[in-house]
Parts: C-alpha cells; structure tokens; sequence
C-alpha cells in the first residue's frame, strides 16, 4: 500500500472511531486524561459485559460523559434524561471503568423491569418494617 494510499485508509478509520465514540468528556481543569483511554476502557466493558451475560453488545451501547475535576466522584445513570455520566476528581482508569460496568448493568433492565423489582422490593421492607410505614397510596 503507497503513503497516500495509507494515509487515506487512517483518515477514513479514525472518521469511523469519532462517528462511533461514545465518551464525551467535560474538563475545564485539562486533568491529564491518556488519549483515547477512555473510549477504548468504554468499549472494552461493553463488550466483556455482552459477552458474559450472552447479551448483544450492539443493545448496551449508550453515551457517558465524564466530568473530570468533580469533588463528590460517583456515577449517575439518568433514566428520564438519557443522560449517563461518571464523575471523578482526576483521571483514574479504574474508578471510570467500574462505573461504566455499573451504568451497563443498569442498562440490561428496561423500565417495566426496574419498575417491577422496586415494587418487590419495597413490598418485601414493608413486610419486615419494624416500623409502621404509610400506605403507598400515600408515598409521593
């Protein structure tokens, strides 16, 4: 293969890896981040996710944007807004993977079935509240 004709082949795949990245990052503190570490961890987990629970890693994929510079680190997986982020104090390949097998495994379950096993599950509390709880009827 020539040198134009190489050059053309990267130009072209890394057009396809941005069309597909998946991790947006927000970092008004420019904390040193490896590039492409991110989206390659992000990838990674999906794919070894799909795989042990025989699901299809297409059906997983779902944007993460990672705040970096954030004081209170945690993850957050907004149903309602489509919104899933991790939130870290600095880059660390560890904390930000586990929440993207976190956020994953959230996203197995489908509304109906996350609906159905908090109703389990408060309903099984109520059965063993030491305390007397309101009727649901009256929970906001």
């Amino acid at each position: 293969m020539n040198n134009h004709a190489w050059n053309l082949f990267l130009f072209l795949l890394l057009c396809g890896a941005a069309l597909h990245a998946q991790v947006s990052i927000v970092n008004p503190e420019h904390v040193a981040v490896p590039a492409g570490r991110p989206e390659a961890l992000y990838h990674s987990a999906l794919q070894v996710i799909a795989e042990t629970f025989g699901r299809d890693n297409d059906s997983l994929r779902f944007p993460v944007t990672l705040y970096l510079g954030e004081d209170d680190e945690r993850y957050v997986a907004d149903e309602d807004q489509k919104l899933d982020a991790v939130y870290l104090a600095g880059w660390n390949e560890n904390k930000f993977t586990v929440s993207v097998m976190r956020l994953a495994m959230e996203h197995f379950m489908d509304h109906q079935c996350r609906n159905e096993l908090l109703g389990e599950i408060v309903s099984r509390a109520d059965a063993v509240s030491p305390v007397a709880v309101p009727s649901r009827k009256h929970r906001p």
